[in-house]
């Protein structure tokens, strides 16, 4: 089990992230995206997953974790109930979830050999 302010330090410690109000919650960002919200009550977040990732959370702690409804579950966003969730678990999800939203890495440029004499 976890309580709120454990969920917020969780989520401020991932590098890079801001708690900003959104909406009636507050949600924990990086420079490209959401990855988790608080829900007023603070009995619940809402997290950001890969897909996979949220198919592992639910079926290893199916009370703890479940999609959110509708189309923001299908796309990865995924209830987190902090009365039922383990917290090595909760990390593990909010890790996960600040992976998924911090910006791609870009490859290196390969260099290119130019050609004398044209």
């Amino acid at each position: 089990m976890i309580d709120v302010t454990a969920f917020e330090a969780l989520c401020l410690a991932c590098s890079g992230t801001t708690a900003v109000p959104h909406v009636d919650r507050v949600a924990f960002r990086t420079t490209r995206r959401i990855f988790a919200t608080l829900a007023p009550d603070g009995q619940t977040a809402n997290l950001c997953l890969a897909p996979e990732q949220q198919v592992l959370m639910c079926g290893a702690a199916p009370r703890a974790f479940a999609p959110v409804a509708g189309g923001w579950g299908r796309m990865g966003w995924t209830t987190v109930r902090f009365a039922d969730v383990e917290a090595g678990l909760c990390r593990t999800a909010v890790g996960g979830a600040h992976l998924h939203a911090l910006p791609p890495v870009k490859a290196p440029k390969k260099k290119t050999a130019h050609k004398k004499g044209r």
